[in-house]
């Protein structure tokens, strides 16, 4: 009788190590998950093209532990604006709405495309994908808006702009009116592509709606000059977003400690009338008086144009 337990207990041993060793992976999960609960996530080096200016509603944070859907706005604002092409974090257990949330937020193209605005263009997204694990992980990775061949001919652009205008030579506004007139000058609106395609955003190489298309072929819609005008922002290191309304895009930007709205896509015109300074850093009375129409954003979300 003895021998027959001796003999069943080896057996149950084995399976039991057996299994162990096949499922490791999934029973650290768990051990993890509801006895230790460590949701360290192993972050990426973040890129040049980070941000580190100070909204109202995102700042740089490297916690990427959700417990309410406003941390799950923070961890995608963060994922853009580190340059982070993947990470993978956690859903805590006590979260039990956390993969709901995220697929909402996910499906929410509007909320999606602000929280675009608040970072370099070259970090932005075309296409957002998430995967979910039953340990809890969640996967995200993103197809990045402009080529790696886009980006560096765009920088040797906007190298040029900067050494023919003399940019550093001058103060602040000095060198915002005069990239202005640069772009005004140098590139046109795409009345054709805008009748086509409207301003939805297509990621092809050098569109209209791009900074590519903009400062390599000339031609832009109102996405193509608002991420121009962010990335020379950047540049200059002046605080910036860009605000969208349902049919329009354009720039925020924070100089002599107040923020101010820039239009260049309604400074290039060809009308009789001159509104070539008239949207160019104007405050948000002054624009919601010029404009209530395609000017008429949300201003719950982009709190730094109140």
């Amino acid at each position: 009788m003895n021998r027959i337990i001796t003999t069943i207990t080896i057996i149950l041993i084995f399976l039991a190590s057996l299994i162990i060793y096949l499922r490791f992976d999934d029973i650290s999960a768990f051990i993890n998950d509801y006895f230790i609960k460590d949701y360290t996530v192993i972050l990426p080096k973040e890129n040049e093209y980070k941000r580190d200016y100070k909204y109202e509603k995102f700042n740089n944070n490297k916690n990427f532990v959700p417990y309410f859907k406003e941390d799950l706005e923070k961890i995608f604002y963060n994922f853009l604006n580190n340059g982070y092409s993947s990470i993978t974090f956690y859903c805590p257990v006590e979260y039990t709405s956390c993969k709901e949330d995220i697929t909402v937020l996910m499906e929410n193209k509007v909320l999606m495309s602000k929280i675009n605005n608040y970072v370099n263009p070259f970090n932005s997204f075309y296409y957002l994908n998430i995967i979910f694990e039953n340990n809890g992980s969640v996967t995200l990775t993103k197809d990045s808006l402009y080529t790696q061949d886009e980006i560096n001919k765009v920088n040797e652009r906007l190298d040029y702009v900067f050494n023919e205008l003399k940019i550093n030579e001058l103060n602040t506004l000095e060198a915002l009116n005069k990239i202005k007139d640069y772009m005004i000058e140098n590139i046109s609106y795409d009345s054709v592509y805008a009748e086509t395609l409207g301003e939805e955003i297509v990621n092809e190489i050098n569109s209209p709606t791009k900074a590519s298309g903009a400062l390599l072929l000339g031609k832009a819609v109102c996405s193509g000059y608002s991420d121009t005008f962010a990335l020379i922002l950047d540049r200059m290191n002046i605080p910036n977003l860009k605000i969208s309304s349902d049919e329009h895009v354009w720039n925020l930007l924070f100089i002599n400690n107040k923020w101010l709205h820039a239009d260049i896509t309604w400074s290039d015109t060809d009308n009789s009338v001159n509104l070539e300074n008239k949207y160019f850093l104007i405050t948000t009375e002054e624009l919601k008086n010029l404009d209530k129409k395609e000017h008429n954003f949300d201003t719950m979300f982009f709190t730094e144009a109140k």
